[in-house]
């Protein structure tokens, strides 16, 4: 087996490993099963789980990729070299510096029996590497990465392809939404279907004579029709592999399933798939009684995509797989209480899709009623929402201090934010978790998105390596949030006095995929005896919920000073 290949399982171990642990509980993961380019292969890798973070020696993985790696004691700095890649970490510190661009990591590397570890999830990334997770058979596929285009979409991240036992798996579901083809569940079977237009000819050819060699234009001309015939194929559920949590099947189904062109070319490692669609139509857009109607004839309108966006204030509608009504004028004037204006448009030919923007003259929400091939939209005046997420939770304890676990104190600390939250009548407070339970990252920056939250805060405690270090900092995602993010960490380290860490960029995943003004606080660190002992003081926890409550307040209504 190659040295690359070799790195390649051991970053699949630290990848898909999931577990919660503290330093003298962590143990090696022996029950991945781990197929490379659709091969099974087994390893003895011993990788430790450590906060919900895989390690590994960083020699071990060395000397398995024939990289140069180079230890320097004086600064506690690693630093690693492949190819063209240039990585840089230090013991202790959560950042990991790629061909010299700094990028925030949730873990830091840390020296155990004269071992370095690294955290192997962010090594991972920048790999190039496709790596798949079955959590039903715990077994993950690593392959090269393959370009998936769709009619001219790009699919990728969890649904780019990937190499299962020698052959490639696609999101079939998922290319069926983007090709407008209908499918559902019968006896428990799949069934797809679409409509298929063939050519019936009626041609006579002329052969040639004994003078002639059958080149010449023959006076006879064939009759050319076209018809079209509605297909319905099934798809067994035993044919379906969920890779992380995409429904995928064998690439050899696509084109019976969905009536497509498909081809594979190996060498530029690009999938192009091709149909023809029959597009719908966006027919009205109308006022009436008060409510805003938008008629698309034939649409499944369960499957159009709506969301809010800020500054200015302003409702999107997307249709897909829908073009506009070339015979409308489409120059709306359909103003009404918190709206505007209405615009349509054209947003995308690939793929097809109609949008349709409520210019908002305030903080609004809207009641959204489906009808039928209709949609009907009321908008009226809200309050801000802000939604407050304790980190962790359930069996994911987060860092572990000598006595106390992270998920527990940051449970206490937002529901008391939550608490002064409520006793204002002028702002509309949400939790992601009101109790110890665990709930996704995804899930909690989704459920801030589909409530059109106006702020989001993710309560954490840090821990590191060492037990000097200490303080408190802000996270805010990269280039965005800075006003709120400023606001949060004045009222935060007024609260804590501890040594000011400042306000930095990260891209976690809460902060990377709410649309709203979001911060993540680490408000001190469980691995320091003084600060665990702060963050478990109940009149500790009431100043930071209160310096909360203040900067959500002075970000919203401004200051009061």
């Amino acid at each position: 087996m190659s040295k690359k290949w070799s790195l390649i399982i051991v970053l699949t171990l630290a990848f898909l490993t999931v577990g919660m642990m503290s330093h003298a509980d962590a143990e090696a993961s022996n029950e991945v099963k781990l197929m490379v380019e659709g091969q099974y292969v087994e390893s003895d890798v011993p990788a430790q789980i450590i906060q919900g973070r895989t390690f590994v020696p960083i020699r071990f993985i060395v000397e398995n990729i024939g990289a140069q790696v180079s230890w320097n004691q004086a600064e506690s700095r690693i630093d690693i070299f492949e190819g063209s890649t240039h990585l840089r970490m230090y013991l202790g510190e959560e950042t990991i510096h790629v061909n010299g661009q700094a990028q925030e990591m949730d873990t830091a590397p840390f020296l155990e029996n004269y071992r370095t570890m690294v955290p192997l999830r962010f090594v991972s990334e920048y790999l190039g590497l496709r790596v798949g997770w079955d959590n039903a058979e715990k077994q993950a596929f690593i392959s090269t990465k393959v370009n998936l285009v769709v009619n001219h979409t790009t699919f990728e991240d969890d649904h780019a392809p990937v190499n299962i036992s020698g052959d490639l798996y696609v999101p079939i579901f998922d290319m069926a939404r983007e090709l407008n083809v209908a499918f559902w569940l019968e006896d428990d079977v799949y069934k797809f279907t679409y409509t298929q237009t063939s050519d019936d000819s009626d041609t006579e050819e002329d052969l040639g004579t004994e003078e002639g060699d059958g080149t010449e234009a023959s006076d006879k001309q064939g009759s050319k029709e076209e018809s079209e015939e509605e297909v319905t194929m099934d798809l067994p559920p035993s044919e379906i592999v969920n890779v992380d949590g995409v429904k995928m099947v064998n690439l050899s189904w696509v084109d019976q399933l969905l009536g497509t062109k498909t081809e594979y070319d190996r060498g530029l490692q690009l999938v192009t798939v091709d149909r023809d669609i029959d597009y719908l139509t966006l027919r009205e857009v109308s006022l009436e009684n008060g409510r805003y109607m938008i008629h698309v004839p034939g649409l499944d309108a369960e499957e159009t995509e709506h969301f809010f966006l800020r500054s200015p204030h302003r409702f999107v509608l997307d249709i897909p797989q829908t073009e506009l009504d070339q015979d409308q004028e489409w120059d709306t004037a359909l103003s009404h209480d918190t709206v505007d204006d209405v615009r349509v448009g054209q947003f995308s030919t690939s793929p097809m899709t109609a949008r349709v923007v409520f210019d908002l003259n305030k903080r609004s929400k809207v009641d959204f009623e489906i009808e039928g091939d209709k949609i009907y939209l009321a908008f009226t005046e809200r309050k801000p929402i802000v939604v407050i997420d304790a980190g962790h939770g359930g069996h994911d304890p987060g860092a572990n201090g000598s006595f106390s676990s992270e998920k527990d104190i940051v449970l206490a600390i937002s529901n008391q934010i939550v608490d002064y939250l409520e006793q204002d009548a002028d702002i509309e407070v949400e939790a992601t978790r009101p109790t110890d339970e665990y709930v996704t990252l995804g899930d909690r920056a989704a459920y801030a998105n589909e409530i059109n939250a106006d702020m989001f805060i993710s309560v954490h405690a840090n821990a590191a390596g060492s037990s000097a270090i200490g303080g408190t900092e802000t996270y805010i995602y990269y280039g965005s949030n800075k006003a709120f993010g400023d606001i949060v960490h004045k009222h935060l380290i007024k609260a804590t006095q501890l040594n000011d860490r400042g306000l930095k960029e990260a891209g976690f995943k809460v902060l990377r995929e709410t649309r709203m003004p979001a911060a993540l606080l680490e408000i001190a660190f469980l691995s320091n005896p003084d600060e665990e002992k702060l963050l478990n003081d109940p009149a500790f926890q009431d100043k930071v919920a209160k310096a909360m409550y203040d900067a959500i307040r002075e970000y919203e209504f401004g200051s009061d000073e």
